[in-house]
């Protein structure tokens, strides 16, 4: 089944948490699933979502700023999909979008985040353009999930 064709633009997204490699290996581990995001899943857009401790000035977070082929960070992708009619959203493994299910169940019946304006509040979105999600869990047991999250 080729998504392109059926009108989805397919956005991939990574993360790493935090960890205590240093940063090349965090910056190897990165690029390389947006490689395979980017390759073996077609995705058009890969957004990125690097872990750091919170004492860590932010001149010295550069991970994202060494990492090519990218098109932003979780914030750029939730305002992004606001922005695409049709999307799938490509992921390795599921821990690679959320190890919170409460959240990935929120994130899935109500669409996106979003920010009040002039506010520190967060709230959902219901005009959510994700269609499916797709999770690739190829380098496990080589295969490939997917949920529709279209409403029947």
């Amino acid at each position: 089944m080729d998504l392109k064709i059926q009108g989805y633009f397919i956005i991939g997204y990574c993360r790493k948490s935090k960890t205590t490699a240093d940063n090349e290996k965090v910056t190897k581990c990165l690029q390389s699933m947006v490689l395979g995001l980017k390759e073996r899943s077609l995705a058009q857009k890969v957004y990125v979502t690097v872990s750091c401790n919170a004492g860590t000035p932010f001149k010295k977070n550069t991970i994202i700023d060494q990492l090519s082929s990218i098109s932003g960070n979780a914030q750029d992708l939730l305002q992004d999909i606001q922005k695409i009619n049709k999307v799938a959203l490509v992921i390795i493994d599921s821990a690679g979008l959320t190890t919170n299910f409460t959240d990935l169940e929120m994130f899935l019946q109500y669409g996106t985040y979003y920010k009040q304006s002039n506010s520190s509040t967060f709230g959902f979105s219901k005009n959510s353009n994700i269609q499916k999600i797709i999770i690739d869990t190829l380098i496990h047991d080589n295969q490939v999930h997917v949920i529709n999250c279209q409403e029947k």
